[in-house]
């Protein structure tokens, strides 16, 4: 099914009226106006500049972020020193509780021991006024 000689000189024929046609069209079309054009230059102009605005400021917030980033890690390191200086403090704390702790026993077998003796004199001082009133009822 191969095409002929004759079809593929029409089928060309047919493409060229066509573009010549289109071209037809396009040179109907109404040239641009000069001051269209140099609209659609500034127009141009100042969106690159505002492109160029733009890639600044976030090269700018960027650079922002970096700096928030790293008082971040600072704020962070500070946080955790003052963490380790609770930590030491808490551990001074159980040490002067446990300090307390053995004061208040010592304390305590002290009074204990105080308790004793004060009974001991007051049993002694008892034997003491019995005695003698024994000697002075017998010594007569």
């Amino acid at each position: 099914m191969a095409l002929a000689e004759e079809d593929l000189q029409r089928i060309e024929e047919m493409i060229e009226a066509a573009i010549a046609r289109q071209q037809a069209r396009v040179a109907q079309l109404p040239p641009m106006d000069v001051e269209l054009r140099e609209r659609l230059v500034r127009l141009e102009e100042e969106l690159k500049h505002q492109r160029e605005l733009m890639a600044k400021q976030f090269t700018l917030t960027e650079e922002r972020f970096r700096h928030f980033d790293q008082r971040f890690e600072q704020v962070d390191k500070r946080f955790e020193q003052v963490e380790r200086r609770f930590e030491q403090v808490d551990k001074r704390f159980e040490q002067i509780d446990t300090e307390i702790k053995n004061i208040h026993t010592e304390i305590k077998q002290i009074y204990i021991a105080i308790n004793r003796q004060t009974w001991r004199m007051i049993g002694a001082v008892g034997l003491i006024v019995i005695l003698s009133r024994i000697v002075e009822l017998f010594g007569n």
